[in-house]
C-alpha cells in the first residue's frame, strides 16, 4: 500500500554509531528515513480510512431492477479530507451518482448511489462490483494519500426449496434438476482473478425434514488430489453454513481471527475433495467432528468433479437454538494446477473471512 503503510520494496540501510542505530530505507523511488511510517501517521491513515461507510440494500424480490445505496462521509479529523471515487469493476449493473467531494473537519455528508442493470437481472446472476476511493488530507505537515476499495453489489436473501423427492448423497446429481447459482468469475475483490477455463463451478441447494443438501459441479482443466495431503493442499470445494443468530452471522473478521475464536468450529464448515480419503488436518481438528455429521459424496468427471452434501437439520438447529430458518453460506473452490506451485481460490461471493467482506452477503433463508 505505499511508504506511509511501511509497505513498499526497499532495502534498510542501518549504520551503527555511538548514538545509536541510524536506518535509511533505500527504496526503489528514493530513500525514506527510519519515521516513513510511524505511530501517528498509522492513527492518520486509520481516521482517513474510516471517512467513509456503505450501508448495504437488501432487496426481497428474486430480481434486481434499481437500488438506492447510502454512503455516509464523515470526517473526524482535524484536516480537510478530499475523496475522489471511481468505479473499480461491476458485474451486471451500473453504478451512478458518484462525486468528487471535499470534506472540512468535522464535516459530515451523504452521498447516494443508483445501482441499476441494463435490464431486470435475477439477484443470483450478479456479481461483485467495487468503487475505488482516492482520499487525501495531511497530518503534521505529510502528506496523506491512499487508494480504498469497497465491494458494493445489490443483495437479496435466497430462498432454499424444499424437495418433494429424497435426495441420495451419491455424487449423481440426478435428483438435481438445476443447480442455479453459476461461478465463472472471482466473487471477492481480495483475491486474484481466475479463468472460466481454468476453475469454475456451479451450486444448487434443497432441504428436507432431515438435512439441507448441497450439489456441486465443478469445472477444472487439471485435478490435483493426494492421499497424503490435507484437503486444503489440494482441489476442493469449501462450503460453511452459518445459522446462528443475526448479529453473529453479520460479523466479519479474519481467517485466523475465525479460526482462533472458535467462529469455524461453532459453524457447519468442510472440505469436498475428489480425493476420498485426505490426510488428516492438523490444524482445524474440529473437521473431523464435521465429518463424521456430514454425508458427501465426490465422483470424477471428464471436465473436474461433482459432489453432494447432506448437513443434518439438527446441527443446524443446535446453531439457531431452535428450528433452523435464516443461514449464511460460503461457497468457494480451491484450484490447484499440476503445473504450478500455490493454488488460488475462486468464490461465490465475498468471503466474510477476508480483506474485503461485505455484510449481507450469502443470505438464504428456507422456503414453504
Amino acid at each position: 500500500r505505499g511508504p506511509l503503510f511501511g509497505e513498499f520494496d526497499h532495502v534498510a540501510w542501518v549504520t551503527m554509531t555511538d548514538r545509536g542505530p541510524r536506518i535509511a530505507n533505500l527504496g526503489l523511488a528514493g530513500i525514506h528515513d527510519e519515521d516513513v511510517a510511524n505511530p501517528q501517521s498509522h492513527a492518520a491513515l486509520g481516521a482517513l480510512a474510516n471517512v467513509l461507510q456503505i450501508t448495504p440494500v437488501v432487496g426481497t424480490a428474486e430480481t434486481f431492477e434499481r437500488a438506492l445505496v447510502n454512503v455516509q462521509l464523515t470526517n473526524t479529523t482535524d484536516a480537510p479530507v478530499s475523496l475522489r471515487p471511481t468505479v473499480g469493476r461491476t458485474q451486471g449493473f451500473s453504478i451512478n451518482g458518484l462525486e468528487s467531494v471535499e470534506l472540512v473537519a468535522g464535516e459530515t455528508r451523504s452521498m447516494v448511489l443508483e445501482l441499476k442493470p441494463p435490464a431486470p437481472l435475477p439477484y443470483r446472476d450478479i456479481g461483485i462490483g467495487s468503487i475505488d476511493w482516492l482520499l487525501t488530507s495531511e497530518t503534521n505537515g505529510r502528506v496523506l494519500q491512499f487508494t480504498k476499495t469497497t465491494p458494493i453489489m445489490p443483495l437479496t436473501t435466497h430462498t432454499i426449496p424444499k424437495t418433494a423427492t429424497p435426495i441420495v448423497v451419491d455424487g449423481d446429481l440426478k435428483d438435481w434438476p438445476d443447480l442455479p447459482y453459476v461461478v465463472t468469475r472471482q466473487g471477492d475483490l481480495s483475491s486474484p482473478e481466475t479463468e472460466p477455463q481454468d476453475i469454475s463451478f456451479r451450486f444448487g441447494l434443497h432441504y428436507d425434514n432431515t438435512s439441507l443438501y448441497f450439489a456441486v459441479e465443478v469445472t477444472d482443466d487439471s485435478l490435483v488430489t493426494d492421499s497424503a495431503r490435507i484437503a486444503r493442499e489440494q482441489d476442493a470445494i469449501s462450503i460453511s453454513v452459518d445459522a446462528r443468530s443475526s448479529d453473529l452471522r453479520a460479523q466479519t473478521k479474519g481467517v485466523s481471527a475465525a479460526l482462533s475464536d472458535g467462529t469455524l468450529a461453532a459453524i457447519a464448515f468442510t472440505y469436498l475433495t475428489p480425493e476420498p480419503d485426505p490426510a488428516a488436518d492438523g490444524l482445524l481438528r474440529f473437521l473431523e467432528t464435521n465429518d463424521v455429521a456430514m454425508t458427501r459424496a465426490v465422483e470424477r468427471t471428464p471436465e473436474g468433479y461433482r459432489a453432494e452434501l447432506a448437513i443434518p437439520a439438527t446441527a443446524l438447529d443446535a446453531q439457531a437454538g431452535s428450528a433452523w430458518k435464516d443461514l449464511r453460506i460460503e461457497v468457494r473452490a480451491y484450484d490447484f494446477d499440476a503445473d504450478q506451485t500455490g493454488s488460488q481460490a475462486l468464490y461465490w461471493q465475498p468471503t466474510r473471512f477476508g480483506n474485503a467482506p461485505l455484510t449481507g452477503t450469502g443470505s438464504f433463508t428456507r422456503g414453504e
